[in-house]
């Protein structure tokens, strides 16, 4: 009899309780149903502001409609992601303003946390090697580096940098077959002649120096005789109040910074 007593005053406490989640929940479900309609809308500026709002509640992302939504909805901006030119007619409301750029890093930046491999195809077209990386797609990021266009092998390397070699941990989690292409792809990106800019090789080496700083050494010998013999170089003869050599070598000089650093936290003598 006292056990029956004590579940009716449970039940009677838990009551409002119950209620109170249930409100909640169906409130979130009607702001989730605005924003999915919201993606809908022809006006690019208010699809915009539903992927900022959908960017703020990440829980919103274990929905199987919002990921659909969100990764639709990124395939529908493709068009012009993919040629500027449409921008003036296929996002006419942000066109000519900060807030498109934000969008397009907002958009990509959302879908990509999604972690659904169903978006790999579309970031896969938008050259979005810095998302599929994310998205741990290493072998579709690496054939990037096979475009002829040195634009693309930067993103490459950028991608490589900053979302994989960015952390030992994401680094040693890869396979060691996976963790080879990425130091054949670096190794030869230090000797990418087709970049007017030097900024591939730089990239290149900036990748080394971390691969070394995780303790492996074999790389360093490279990163040693780019910092001696790498070939391009500036001329800043006619560099208006410059005093320096003629001929600077910026890769040469990075390859050394790099090594310097490696020094200074004692990885190399």
């Amino acid at each position: 009899m006292k056990k029956l007593l004590l579940s009716i005053m449970f039940l009677i406490i838990s009551f409002p309780f119950i209620g109170l989640t249930e409100n909640l929940y169906n409130s979130q479900n009607e702001n989730y149903r605005k924003l999915l309609s919201q993606l809908k809308s022809s006006n690019c500026r208010e699809r915009y502001i539903a992927v900022m709002k959908f960017a703020e509640i990440p829980s919103a992302f274990s929905e199987e409609q919002v990921k659909i939504a969100l990764i639709q909805t990124l395939e529908r901006e493709e068009p012009w992601l993919s040629d500027f030119k449409l921008q003036s007619t296929n996002c006419k409301e942000l066109f000519d303003t900060e807030d498109l750029g934000l969008y397009e890093m907002i958009l990509f930046d959302t879908v990509a946390s999604l972690k659904d491999q169903r978006a790999v195809a579309i970031f896969e077209r938008l050259k979005g090697y810095q998302w599929l990386a994310r998205l741990g797609q290493i072998d579709i990021v690496l054939k990037g580096f096979e475009e002829n266009n040195y634009g693309i092998k930067g993103l490459v390397l950028k991608a490589i940098n900053e979302e994989i070699l960015s952390n030992n941990e994401k680094w040693q989690d890869l396979s060691s077959d996976k963790r080879d292409k990425i130091k054949e792809t670096l190794i030869k990106a230090t000797k990418e002649d087709s970049d007017p800019t030097g900024s591939t090789k730089i990239l290149a080496v900036r990748g080394l120096g971390l691969i070394a700083n995780y303790g492996d050494s074999n790389v360093v010998t490279i990163i040693q005789k780019v910092s001696k013999e790498d070939s391009f170089y500036q001329d800043f003869s006619k560099k208006p109040d410059y005093s320096g050599p003629k001929n600077r070598y910026p890769v040469r000089e990075e390859a050394q910074k790099v090594l310097d650093q490696l020094k200074a936290e004692g990885k190399i003598k």
